[in-house]
């Protein structure tokens, strides 16, 4: 009981600018913590978002050069079928655009 005493007395001794301070820092305190945690899980939650639109983007880029590249693969058999008669400016066209693609994909 001494004890409870002796803290309560300490209390009572401190000036009513501090009393106030207490009041007022130590919820702040917890505030700034619940508000720092929450706004580093948000942080979190967007970092993983803009991998995933990262990735999505990427996969875009390789779906369209793959696309090209069959598209080229095509006009080279166009090509060679014809004894390089035919498709000739169809595959340097195709093959313009596969490099477009490509070098979409590397940037």
């Amino acid at each position: 009981m001494k004890h409870v005493e002796e803290k309560m007395n300490v209390l009572k001794n401190l000036s009513l600018k501090f009393k106030i301070l207490l009041i007022v820092i130590l919820p702040l305190s917890a505030y700034l913590c619940v508000s720092g945690s929450a706004l580093l899980a948000e942080y979190k939650q967007f970092k993983s978002y803009n991998a995933i639109y990262k990735l999505s983007l990427l996969s875009n880029n390789i779906s369209n050069l793959v696309h090209e590249l069959q598209k080229e693969r095509g006009a080279s058999a166009g090509f060679l079928g014809s004894k390089g008669k035919k498709f000739g400016d169809k595959l340097s066209d195709q093959r313009r655009d596969t490099d477009t693609k490509r070098s979409d994909l590397t940037e």
